[in-house]
């Protein structure tokens, strides 16, 4: 027996390819025959220390041990690439001009395809007698490599590459060694396609985890037998103010508050069962104790041979803001049917009560012992006016009548008004330059009223109401932002979300209109109101509305001497107010015919026009129940004659018409209730002033 020694083992994989030291005879001694390799106990060594590596690691160790074990003088992997063009040299113990590792080789590079087609060893004693010429050999005889061996590397009847050797001298490569290398090639293959499994599977974890945490709606997985968190996604550690270290040493119950832990077990077993797969507004438990509910979905599933279930919580929150929301429009919308058939009608009665109250007045000299009585009715009937107008700022249909306005004045005059009289003073800080919105002058008035009398009254023993305002540039354009700040005791958090809704109060005697009245007015001038409060420290309303350039205002244009005679037409489906505006009318020396509906004026209209005469006013009821209204029996008149003088007039004095009455071919207007005086100078202004034009 020839003289063996050890050899010296490698860094990291070496050891694993140790062998006995009568299994390979040392490089130093040539001479030794390695046909006395124990080539069985070799590659049971050889797969007892590479089972648990990944394919780049025992690739690595092979190509090693077959350099320094079996002396070959070049090793490397080949694998075939998914597209079919050709194989990537994976790796290679020994650089060769252009077949270096990490490299493309085409097909027909040495004897790689016939390998793989064939599915077996190819072993060429002498490359230089390969029939078919190609780049590789000459680049391998160029480096002085003139025998080589390619194994297929198979695994479950699928072939991913070649294990490759070469040497230098011609038959260079012995049996024994041929014998190693083809035995060792199944392993590498398993390997290899293990690993592209492993990476696979990494790669599809990788991607799990980022849809996992990416998902907006929070994710638990929890073992059923235990109730342990077995799985969190980042939103579901946010919702709870928990890091993900946190969760997964937590249990189901920790998530929950105890006093309703019972409830949410049999939610979560019915769901578990198929018997629902939603849950709404579960009760859920922050780091920091507080409560807050979550819409949850749930399903039973199976991981790692352990029954768990996946839940899916979605923050109640935001929905049921957006319910509560839509709730108060509906209840808004609601009120505001309800506020313009009340305001229409009591509009209706007020004219007539108004109305005879001035014809009265207007018959009786100021020494008539009844003058001061009906003086007294006038002013009550007219203080009556301003609730129609408040039931009507937040009912159906209710348009502003819109004008280019100066909104400092109007909130330092309506916030001195407010705290008139009372133990509060205001504090302005307003700018010096007049800053316009196009706005119903009134309505705006009524609004900073408002906003400021709740602050006053929130201050029963005295105090200031600050008043800003400033310029802002929001999501529209620039807009104008006033704040009214009290230093009242300020509004429970539960309350702020019900101090807009209609005939909500925290007042004992407030009637609950009024913040109804604001919210509603600037919502239909297209701005917001915003409320914030603090207990304790006071209450702030900011009203935020679109800034226009300083214009003139929309005020009505002169009006010509006024004549004391003329024709009128007067339509209105309420009996009272015809007859104060034929009496008024006629008082006045005016010829006037008055009818219940749109349809008789319209063919009243017809017959004079075709005697080849007009009237020179006519005024319309915009509203007429179970008739033609006013709006259409317009169309109907103008049809007849474009130069008819069209005055609309309603109960509805928010009415989008009334708003923009010349879109709809009107010349005037006159709001419900009104005097038989104010009848009189509208049907003079309008017959008198011949410039006016329709739009």
């Amino acid at each position: 027996m020839k003289p063996y020694r050890a050899v010296r083992s490698w860094p990291n994989i070496s050891f694993f390819f140790r062998v006995q030291t009568t299994m390979a005879a040392d490089r130093d001694y040539p001479q030794n025959d390695r046909s006395n390799i124990d080539v069985v106990q070799l590659i049971a060594d050889f797969d007892r220390h590479t089972a648990h590596l990944s394919f780049g690691e025992i690739s690595q160790g092979a190509l090693r041990f077959m350099v320094e074990r079996l002396h070959v003088d070049r090793a490397s992997v080949a694998l075939l690439r998914s597209e079919g063009d050709g194989f990537w040299l994976h790796d290679a113990t020994v650089a060769v001009q252009g077949v270096e590792s990490g490299k493309i080789l085409p097909p027909g590079s040495g004897t790689l395809s016939e390998t793989v087609e064939e599915r077996r060893a190819i072993y060429r004693a002498d490359i230089r007698d390969w029939p078919a010429k190609n780049a590789l050999d000459q680049a391998f005889i160029a480096r002085g490599f003139l025998s080589t061996i390619s194994v297929p590397l198979l695994s479950g009847g699928r072939c991913t590459g070649t294990l490759n050797a070469a040497a230098s001298g011609v038959d260079g490569l012995d049996p024994a060694t041929r014998q190693v290398i083809e035995l060792v090639a199944p392993r590498l293959a398993y390997a290899l396609v293990m690993g592209i499994a492993l990476d696979d599977l990494a790669e599809s974890e990788a991607r799990f985890r980022d849809v996992f945490d990416t998902v907006g709606d929070g994710i638990v997985v929890a073992d059923v037998s235990n109730r342990k968190v077995v799985m969190v996604n980042a939103a579901m550690c946010a919702l709870l103010g928990r890091s993900p270290s946190e969760m997964h040493g937590l249990t189901i119950n920790s998530i929950h508050p105890n006093h309703r832990m019972d409830e949410v077990i049999s939610v979560f077993e019915s769901m578990m069962r198929g018997e629902r797969d939603h849950a709404p507004e579960i009760p859920m438990l922050r780091a920091d104790g507080t409560v807050f509910l979550a819409d949850v979905s749930a399903r039973s599933t199976v991981i790692s041979n352990k029954r768990c279930v996946v839940a899916v919580f979605r923050d109640a929150t935001e929905r049921r803001r957006r319910e509560d929301e839509q709730l108060h429009l509906q209840k808004l919308e609601s009120i505001r049917t309800l506020a313009a058939g009340i305001a229409h009608d009591f509009n209706n009665l007020l004219t007539g009560l108004i109305g005879n109250i001035s014809l009265a007045q207007m018959s009786l000299a100021d020494s008539h012992e009844a003058r001061p009585l009906l003086d007294e009715a006038q002013r009550a009937a007219t203080r009556a006016t301003a609730l129609t107008r408040r039931l009507l700022t937040f009912a159906k249909g209710g348009t502003p009548l819109r004008r280019c306005m100066n909104i400092v004045q109007v909130v330092r005059d309506s916030a001195n008004l407010a705290t008139s009289g009372s133990n509060v003073s205001c504090q302005f800080d307003l700018p010096d330059q007049a800053l316009a919105v196009m706005a119903d002058e009134g309505q705006l008035a009524q609004v900073f009223q408002n906003l400021v009398r709740n602050g006053v009254e929130a201050m029963p023993g005295g105090g200031s109401v600050r008043v800003q305002l400033s310029r802002q540039t929001g999501k529209d354009g620039d807009e104008i932002c006033i704040a009214v700040t009290d230093q009242g005791p300020g509004i429970a958090p539960e309350l702020l979300d019900k101090i807009f809704l209609p005939f909500f109060s925290t007042k004992e005697r407030g009637s609950g209109l009024g913040l109804a009245v604001a919210y509603s007015i600037i919502q239909n001038h297209g701005g917001r109101i915003q409320v914030s409060s603090a207990l304790g420290v006071g209450t702030t309303f900011r009203v935020s509305l679109p800034e226009i350039g300083i214009g003139q205002d929309s005020a009505s244009p002169p009006r010509a001497k006024q004549q004391e005679t003329g024709r009128v037409l007067v339509m209105d489906d309420e009996a009272a107010v015809l007859r104060l505006a034929e009496r008024a009318l006629r008082d006045a020396g005016y010829a006037t015919k008055v009818v219940s509906n749109g349809s008789d004026a319209v063919e009243v209209y017809r017959m004079l026009f075709a005697d080849g005469q007009r009237f020179d006013a006519v005024v319309l009821d915009l509203t007429v129940r179970g008739g033609m209204g006013g709006k259409e029996a317009a169309e109907h008149i103008l049809a007849i004659d474009p130069a008819a003088h069209l005055m609309v007039s309603s109960g509805y004095s928010e009415d989008s018409v009334m708003a923009e009455y010349r879109r709809h071919g009107f010349s005037a207007v006159l709001p419900k209730p009104y005097t038989a005086q104010q009848l009189c100078e509208a049907v003079q202004g309008m017959i008198t002033d011949t410039g006016l034009t329709r739009h």
